[in-house]
């Protein structure tokens, strides 16, 4: 009733409580519900007018309930209904589930981070550069307004962006000098190789378009398939840019790195070309603005501390 004291009382869940039919009559919420400063105050919540439901704990055991309140013809709070239905059971499956789900996530984060660093051990001029591409390409994707959902599928993109690499030989992947035309034809399948990888994996369908297509150029020009402005996916539009920025701004064996402003210069002078100008437009001001003014460094920095 209005004063917070039971006036009816029955079903099997009583048994929750060590009371049986009746037993509650007359008592107060708060004298029932000593253990439970949830279900009191869920309870007073239907007194002062509000309907609603969640899942309560009494004891150890989880009480889907739903109260609502009852009002004379004049408005006024006579008292509340509720009903409370065991769900342990299946609150316990749901956390089950929700473990497993947790535990093949992180199975499939760490087989991922593994490839990453698998391409990074053979490859071994370009170790870390899985791990920051990743950082700056997210950043990018969502200053262009990409959705947050499809972040997940950037982000493995990006770090699987050249795991067809395992496919092509060492005596061209890994040689010192400049390669023949043979050769390139060889090193230009690795998107394909990607691919062909990744498709019959399924949860890394949506993360293909990064491997596969990073190569391509606005113009056309690149390479495995010819794909021209928008055929190509945006992200990987967005990836071209990234990849390009720290690749050229690290040392590498047969060369220094380039300063950060001469790498931008070229990246500029590409717009239209190579790069989509509005990925170069946005990219340019990501760059030169906090904290990423001082990228490549902070992410080493950030990595040794």
């Amino acid at each position: 009733d209005h004063e917070g004291r039971f006036t009816l009382s029955e079903g099997r869940g009583l048994t929750i409580l060590n009371l049986r039919p009746g037993e509650m009559v007359g008592r107060s919420v708060e004298e029932i519900y000593a253990r439970s400063p949830s279900m009191i105050n869920s309870i007073y919540r239907a007194l002062q007018g509000e309907a609603h439901s969640e899942v309560i704990d009494v004891s150890g055991i989880q009480l889907d309930s739903w109260f609502s309140p009852v009002q004379s013809t004049d408005g006024q709070p006579q008292g509340v209904i509720g009903v409370s239905t065991d769900v342990t059971a299946r609150k316990q499956a749901e956390d089950q589930l929700q473990n497993a789900l947790r535990q093949l996530s992180e199975a499939y984060e760490a087989t991922i981070e593994g490839w990453a660093k698998a391409l990074e051990l053979r490859e071994r001029e370009t170790a870390g550069h899985s791990r920051r591409v990743v950082e700056l390409t997210l950043e990018l994707a969502r200053r262009m307004d990409m959705p947050e959902e499809q972040m997940q599928a950037v982000r493995y993109g990006a770090l699987l962006h050249d795991i067809g690499k395992l496919a092509v030989p060492d005596h061209i992947l890994l040689k010192p000098s400049s390669l023949s035309e043979d050769e390139w034809k060889i090193m230009r399948q690795h998107p394909i190789y990607s691919m062909q990888l990744l498709s019959g994996i399924a949860y890394l369908h949506a993360a293909i378009d990064i491997p596969y297509n990073h190569h391509e150029s606005w113009d056309g020009a690149g390479y495995p398939r010819g794909l021209k402005g928008e055929e190509i996916p945006l992200s990987a539009r967005i990836f071209a840019a990234v990849d390009v920025w720290d690749a050229l701004t690290s040392n590498r064996p047969y060369r220094l790195a380039w300063s950060r402003e001469a790498t931008l210069t070229h990246i500029c002078r590409q717009s239209g070309s190579k790069f989509d100008p509005q990925v170069v437009l946005t990219f340019t001001e990501l760059i030169q603005s906090p904290p990423w003014e001082r990228w490549p460094e902070i992410h080493e920095t950030a990595n040794k501390d």
